[in-house]
Order: C-alpha cells, then structure tokens, then sequence
C-alpha cells in the first residue's frame, strides 16, 4: 500500500540544509489528518525504519514530533541519536517522568527541540535539556520574538524561526539572533510517496504474542519471523538504514534480531503490529483485545491451566479479530497457524480456553449473571476477578500497546464485579 510522508527543510542563516521535519500524510492531498500524535508518530517511524532515513533525508537529521507517552517509552531510541532530533510537543508537560526520560535521551547523546515553545514558568527543567528552542512566527508577535532570542541566545541554545512566511520574517529573525529557519518563504513540505510492504496480519500477532514471554527465543522468533518475507524485509531495513552507520551490512534474521537487542525489538514489533490493529479501526480495539489477553492470562493458575497462559493470552488477543479484520471469525483464522483448542476457543466452542474467554467478556460487559455462573464453572472465587481486572487493565494501557496509543491510565473496560449495572469498554457495543 501506499505510504505518504512530507519532510520539510530547517536551514540556516546561509540557506545551508540543516535538517527535515518529517510529517505525516494520510494520502496524495499533502494535509495532515488529524487524530492522536501517538498513532501518528508512530506511523512516521515505521515508514522511516521500513524505508531507511538515508532514503528520506539523504544523511540530513530527521526532525520527529514525540508525544509525552512516547518519550517516556523510550521510542526514539529506535533510531540513532546522530539521525533524529526530538522534538517534544508543546502539549507536553514537563513532569517528573518526562524530564527523566528527556534526561536519559540526553546522556544517550539525542538532540531536543522544543516545538511551538510558549514562555512557560514550569519548562525550567526542559529548556535546560534542550538543544533547540522552535518558536512559531504566525503564533507571536515581534516584540515576543525578540525577547525569546535575547533570553536563549545567553544560554547557548538555537533558535529555529518556525512558519517564516515572508522575506520580512526572515530578515527580523536573522537581526534577532535566530539561527535555524523553516517555513513556506523557502520550502513548502514535499511529499515523498513511499511503497510500503504489507506483512501477513497472522504472523504480526503470532510475533506479538511470542514477544510478551520474560525471556525471548531467538530461536523461535526466526522462525516466527521467517513466515513472512515482509517482516523479514522490515527487519533488516531497519539494522541496515545507513544512519546506523554499520560496517558490514546485516543479511541474515539472526544477525538482525540481535542487533537490534530486546527492548527494541519490542519496540519495533509493537510499532508494525499497532499499525495493523488500529487502521481504519478505533484505537481502543487494540486496547480491549490487550486487556483480555492480559486477564486471560492472569485467569491461568485460578483455573488449574498454569502451564497454558500463553495459549490464553493469545484466545484473548485474538477474540476481536473479527471485529479488526471486518469478517467473520471462521475467516479471519483461516490462515492463522493456530493450535485446535485455541482455534475451536475463537469459534465460540466450549472448553477451558473458551470458559475462561467468556468470563473476561462477561466481566467487561458487567454481565454479573453469566459472570457468576462461568466463575462456578470454572471453580474461580470471584473475590478474587476485581485485582485481576484491574491488574490485566494496568498492564495492557501500560504496555506496548497502550504506551504507543497514549494511553496512561485505565479507561476501557473498567467494570469490576462489585459494580452491577455498570458498563464501559468499547467491546460491550461490539457483540
């Protein structure tokens, strides 16, 4: 499918290239779409590790807006700290955890941009991270320009005239002391049409799940892997981008997976498989198929499967494929490699997997009555469902999936047993 990035100039005072703000675009217009940052930034960067930055910016740094969630999650350690520069949004507040991880990018040797900066009181601790200080010029007046300069040029920091329009903002922010320029007066941003490569949705998720174990098998995940051309070609896209600056270029799985070590790895499959779950789909299905997973697999040891979490993280990872795919269960499994008891689990036949499947469900649902009557069945104490709800929810808007759709805290499904009547969680309008 066709993948469409924008990437804008940022100059210097001789018109030298000094970088580009990469920009997403959902199509051939060149206009931003809207929609949440983390979807967005995220898209940016698995079109960047699939096409390479040295194809996009020709070895120019690469300018990436970042939302809060994102930082603190440590996404842009994907690419190389002499590649990218991290803009921080101006939405972003600058607490405790922020600051931490901003800090953590700094000692990994990453430049940060504050974008749209406004002169906050409580920006102390980020302005002295900082390397870049954005100041739009449709935004501020003159007289507002000119003391930002007088403040920051004291504290060796550069300033970017951002949204320079005409020939007379230029020539003010030159005389002002700013440094780096971008706007419409030299460059609109150009859109770059890039091919992308679709993976099998099937081993996207099989992947996923494999990477949710403590101790990864490298063994296994080559395998996994391996499945799929398309996954394999991102792979090694990404390890062999040139502003990695490697020596020998990387042509096997294996060489692959390594490099990129485990937390990354992580990283990159939750970036390709959330673009899977949430396109043209609400984002909160990633969510919710997250915290039945998760609750799933917690179910494990109450109901005597201790050695089958897996299998029941993945009966509830996969319980709204249907709803993702837009087709009926039987055919949106028709490919998926999948053991039977999982398989006969998804098409609504009753065993373990399925029981414990359907107490998840009813629990999200609030459905007190079919909830009760499945915990008897399973010989589950339902004292014990709250802690195991909540837990499952903290896990899911905590972990990969949550963190890249900028989810913080617990929003969906959080019915819990002591609550009847209550109803939340987009899936309890699904089925």
């Amino acid at each position: 499918m066709d993948v469409f990035l924008a990437r804008q100039p940022i100059l210097d005072t001789t018109q030298r290239l000094r970088g580009y703000e990469l920009l997403f675009r959902s199509g051939p217009e060149n206009a931003y779409p809207g929609g949440e940052q983390a979807q967005t930034t995220s898209r940016v960067l698995d079109t960047v590790m699939t096409t390479g930055l040295d194809t996009i910016t020709a070895g120019a740094p690469a300018f990436i807006n970042f939302p809060a969630d994102l930082v603190v999650a440590g996404q842009p350690v994907l690419l190389p700290a002499d590649a990218i520069v991290v803009e921080l949004l101006e939405d972003v507040e600058p607490d405790a955890e922020v600051v931490a991880a901003c800090r953590r990018l700094k000692d990994l040797g990453y430049r940060i941009a504050l974008d749209d900066f406004a002169d906050r009181d409580d920006y102390g601790p980020l302005i002295d991270l900082a390397d870049i200080v954005k100041v739009d010029f449709t935004l501020t007046s003159p007289a507002q320009q000119r003391r930002l300069a007088e403040r920051f040029t004291r504290r060796s920091l550069q300033l970017l005239a951002e949204k320079v329009d005409h020939p007379d903002d230029v020539a003010r922010a030159k005389a002002d002391g700013y440094t780096l320029f971008q706007g419409y007066y030299f460059a609109r941003p150009k859109l770059l049409p890039l091919r992308d490569i679709t993976a099998l949705n099937a081993t996207r998720l099989q992947l996923l799940e494999h990477l949710q174990r403590d101790e990864l098998d490298y063994d296994h995940l080559e395998r996994v892997l391996r499945q799929d051309p398309a996954l394999v070609y991102k792979l090694l896209s990404y390890v062999n981008a040139a502003a990695f600056g490697l020596r020998h270029e990387i042509t096997s799985v294996r060489q692959g997976l390594v490099f990129v070590g485990e937390d990354n790895l992580r990283r990159w499959a939750s970036l390709v498989i959330l673009a899977l779950l949430t396109d043209d789909h609400p984002a909160e299905l990633a969510i919710t198929s997250a915290v039945r997973a998760n609750y799933c697999e917690a179910l494990a040891p109450l109901i005597g499967m201790p050695r089958r979490g897996l299998r029941l993280f993945l009966v509830g990872m996969l319980s709204l494929l249907d709803v993702i795919f837009d087709r009926p269960m039987p055919q949106a499994l028709a490919t998926m490699p999948l053991s039977d008891d999982v398989r006969a689990a998804l098409l609504g036949e009753e065993n373990e997997l399925r029981l414990a499947l359907d107490l998840v469900i009813a629990h999200e649902r609030a459905d007190w009555e079919r909830l009760r009557d499945v915990a008897a069945t399973l010989g589950v104490d339902q004292a014990d469902l709250p802690a195991l709800h909540y837990q499952a929810l903290g896990a899911a808007t905590g972990g990969p999936v949550g963190t890249l759709l900028g989810r913080r805290s617990p929003r969906v499904g959080a019915a819990c047993a002591d609550a009847p009547g209550h109803r939340s969680g987009p899936a309890a309008a699904l089925r």
